[in-house]
């Protein structure tokens, strides 16, 4: 299990001729998007990109996974949004295609994108239909491996309300994905829910978001929406 210096996990990836890791591969995809987006790099963008891939160091992957996610959607016409105005401050979220402000034009502060975290880390939290939720699991496990990738409801006490002896998924729900580097039964066991809007409370995840967020396994954080009226007008992407 590949392992960082914060002791992350992160699930196993496959890179481009040409590039041996995440680190090169991260930046090579921030510096064609800044071509894109920019023309000619001047010294302000080049010193930009330089200190929040600095900043990033160790996290890489995180950015690759979400790339490759967001594109994904773009591709298949999903509506995606990330929820955190302050990834907005960030020109590798930019450069990437994850966000569509221009940090630099707008006079964005790359500091502010981590203020919606107790830890020294990036974090996102995006926006999908429920009804494409499938599809996009879907993708990540062709992507990552089947079976190494899993849905978690992040604290179902908060999301979900009794009924009886059910539990029932409400409008708006919210959940997480997480990675693994092998499938997910022989790392930790089985910890996801399958089935429709009803889940019986003796199916509830035996692991919960906090517990393998502890033990350092990759996430991504999703707010599920049901229809169009559902969703906020001035989302960042």
């Amino acid at each position: 299990m590949k392992e960082n210096q914060i002791n992350m996990h992160w699930p196993k990836m496959e890179f481009p001729a040409g590039f041996e890791d995440a680190e090169s591969y991260l930046r090579h995809l921030v510096e064609e998007g800044a071509k894109r987006r920019y023309g000619d790099i001047d010294s302000l963008v080049a010193a930009r990109v330089d200190e929040e891939l600095c900043r990033f160091k160790g996290f890489e992957p995180y950015f690759l996974v979400l790339h490759d996610l967001v594109e994904f959607c773009k591709g298949k016409n999903i509506f995606v949004s990330v929820l955190f105005r302050s990834a907005t401050c960030s020109i590798v979220n930019y450069c990437l295609g994850i966000t569509t402000v221009d940090p630099i034009l707008n006079g964005l502060s790359f500091e502010l994108f981590f203020l919606n975290t107790d830890k020294d880390s990036p974090y996102f939290r995006l926006m999908v239909n429920m009804d494409d939720l499938g599809l996009v699991i879907y993708h990540l496990e062709k992507k990552y491996g089947f079976g190494c990738v899993s849905k978690v409801y992040d604290g179902y006490k908060d999301y979900k309300t009794y009924y009886g002896d059910f539990i029932r998924v409400p409008s708006v729900d919210s959940s997480c994905i997480f990675f693994f580097d092998k499938p997910f039964q022989e790392a930790v066991g089985a910890i996801s829910v399958e089935g429709g809007f009803f889940y019986p409370e003796e199916e509830i995840p035996k692991y919960s978001k906090e517990i393998l967020d502890e033990l350092g396994y990759m996430h991504i954080d999703f707010c599920l929406y049901y229809d169009s009226d559902d969703i906020i007008d001035d989302l960042s992407c």
